[in-house]
């Protein structure tokens, strides 16, 4: 880190509930939301110069608002045929509060977006093991000023999973065939440096 930054200083109250139920011992499901506000003095930022460098800087006053929500689920079919649910989101304003006079008084911190999530439903079965995932998150700037040309649109990206774990012996072997981005969907993560698009993993894991 660099030696200029100073430490966070931090107001922090946040509230949560969890729920749970099941039916018929086959399906399970539990969701939780939790909800927060914390007011940071000096807050310390992370922020890419590219993909590779990222320069550390202290913001002087930021409000922090959220919520995060999730939910597990599992639907067991039979007991060799389980699906399996997963999703989450955040709903994340990170304002800056250093001065009131200031025009970029209120805006969202860089690099920072209002909304995140994802989801993953998997099949687990005797034959194979399949699973859709997909994350995305809202619009941000990769600077707090908001000045035109920082604006960085938000994406929603999609993959699959393939896998098969065979037992040998007292040994187990996994073959997995990764999708990434599997609609080719064109996002940035940092500014000006566009992610890969669809792509292909293969993979052997022998556990000895």
């Amino acid at each position: 880190g660099s030696p200029d930054l100073k430490p966070e200083r931090t107001d922090q109250w946040n509230t949560g509930l969890t729920w749970a139920a099941s039916l018929s011992g086959k399906w399970h499901v539990q969701l939780t939301a939790d909800g927060y506000l914390n007011h940071v003095s000096d807050k310390i930022m992370a922020v890419p110069r590219n993909l590779f460098i990222w320069q550390c800087i202290n913001v002087g006053k930021v409000r922090v608002l959220g919520v995060d929500a999730t939910i597990e689920s599992t639907w067991s079919i039979n007991p060799r045929h389980i699906l399996t649910l997963h999703g989450s989101y955040s709903l994340q304003h990170a304002t800056n509060r250093t001065l009131p006079t200031s025009p970029y008084y209120g805006n969202q911190l860089a690099y920072i977006p209002c909304h995140t999530g994802n989801v993953a439903l998997s099949w687990i079965s005797p034959w194979i093991n399949l699973s859709f995932s997909g994350e995305g998150i809202s619009d941000r700037y990769s600077s707090t000023e908001h000045y035109d040309g920082t604006r960085i649109g938000g994406y929603w990206e999609m993959g699959t999973t393939v896998w098969k774990d065979v037992s040998c012996g007292r040994h187990s072997l996994q073959l997995r065939v990764d999708i990434k981005n599997m609609f080719n969907r064109q996002y940035e993560i940092v500014r000006l440096y566009p992610m890969p698009g669809r792509s292909f993993m293969v993979a052997l894991h022998y556990d000895i």
